[in-house]
This record gives structure tokens, sequence and C-alpha cells, in this order.
């Protein structure tokens, strides 16, 4: 298994062999890194990534505005990116802390919705400790 940085050192050359596939990721925060490493690992397997990052904590509205680059764009794969470190903050910052865990879920079952039925894209749930 090679580690972050080998990854990270690895040449581009020319990828116009490789399967092409189209990315977008929404996230809370920055994912300059998770971004990078997609796209080295996307080589190491023979993949061409073209990757799209939404703004920074722009996942509700890229998802729910039908204007927005995500919504206007196709892409094979979504991932969205929210860190618990985001969480713990909404969550200290909820009034009905006892409801906070039903209304996430259920704010991540409309942008699941959301984006499959408007656009028939599926998004996936990356949450990952800060």
């Amino acid at each position: 298994m090679k580690s972050y940085k080998q990854i990270l050192k690895l040449r581009d050359g020319d990828l116009n062999s490789f399967k092409k596939l189209k990315i977008s990721i929404l996230s809370d925060q920055s994912t300059q890194f998770l971004s990078k490493i997609t796209f080295k690992l996307g080589i190491i397997n023979s993949l061409n990534l073209k990757i799209w990052e939404a703004p920074i904590d722009q996942i509700d509205n890229q998802v729910f505005n039908p204007k927005s680059e995500f919504n206007i764009n196709h892409f094979d794969l979504n991932i969205v990116f929210e860190s618990t470190h985001s969480l713990l903050k909404k969550y200290n910052s909820n009034r009905n802390s006892e409801s906070f865990c039903e209304e996430e879920f259920k704010r991540f079952k409309n942008l699941m919705k959301n984006s499959y039925s408007q656009i028939k894209q599926k998004l996936y749930f990356l949450i990952f400790t800060s």
C-alpha cells in the first residue's frame, strides 16, 4: 500500500487512453486534498478523472438550486463530504439537540431524493472525523 506522499508524487502522464469519468465533490470544507488524492488514485486505476469541486459549504445550495453548476452538468459520480467537526458545530448550535439526528437524516434523504429525481444522479456521502 502506498502512502499519501507516494501517491501524490505519481506523474500524470498520458491520460487519453484511460476511461474518462466526471466527478463532483460537494463539501462543507476545503476539498483540495481529497480532490488531489482522488485524481491520483484514478491514475493508479487507469481512470482519467475530471473533478469539479463545488464552492465550500454549498452542498444544499448546489443540490436544490436547479441553475447551479451541479445541476447543469452531468457527473458520473457525486461525492458529498461532510466533516464531523461541522456536524458537531451544527449540533452544538441546535436548540433541539434531541431531534438533531432525525433532522440531519431528513436533510441527507432530501439531498439524495432531489438529486436523483431532478437529474438522475446519485450522491455518495463521506463523513470523516477531523
